[in-house]
């Protein structure tokens, strides 16, 4: 932990006010308690993730698909208490400036230098071509959700490809397939 404060990207990210960091944290501690067999309590930890909603947005799309209900009803319920803790503290029409500071072009000024999805979405071209991103992401995300292990699935979704639980899943289908053998691997 005292290492990680100390690494230069992360000293950046809190420098420039950037909560990015928070989030890649909240995936880790998410992850570990999906490892750890906790899947409620790491549902609950998920739901730190909503302040970058387009950063995880396919992770409850896994968990549903591999029919995990207690991650799902952790993050209902983290979910759930941060938009009532959003109206307990904020004003009643949060969600509408929130929409505003969403819509506003003066947020992202230079698309053209930002190639996302918003700037793709622009052109005709670009949005057929967003429309492809995004058919073949959620291709990827149904296939990964129904051939691989939880953390793995997890992993995948957000691109870091987590060789460990890659090998541990290959383990653990070596172990399946002796077993239904009759051999003990």
């Amino acid at each position: 932990m005292a290492v990680g404060l100390i690494f230069l990207p992360v000293i950046w990210v809190i420098s420039l006010a950037q909560d990015v960091g928070l989030v890649l944290f909240f995936v880790g501690a998410t992850t570990a308690l999906v490892k750890q067999n906790r899947p409620f309590l790491a549902g609950a930890v998920f739901s730190l993730c909503l302040g970058k909603p387009h950063l995880v947005i396919f992770v409850p799309l896994v968990m549903a698909l591999r029919k995990d209900v207690r991650f799902l009803a952790g993050a209902t319920v983290g979910a759930a208490s941060l938009i009532l803790w959003s109206f307990a503290v904020a004003p009643r029409d949060w969600p509408f400036q929130w929409l505003s500071i969403l819509a506003n072009s003066q947020m992202h000024p230079h698309l053209e230098a930002m190639p996302g999805l918003r700037a793709l979405t622009q052109t005709t071209g670009g949005m057929v071509l967003a429309g492809l991103i995004a058919a073949s992401v959620v291709a990827a995300v149904w296939r990964s959700a129904a051939a691989e292990p939880v953390a793995t699935a997890i992993a995948k979704t957000f691109g870091m490809g987590d060789r460990h639980a890659a090998r541990d899943s290959n383990s653990l289908s070596r172990v399946s397939a002796g077993t239904r053998r009759g051999v003990a691997s």
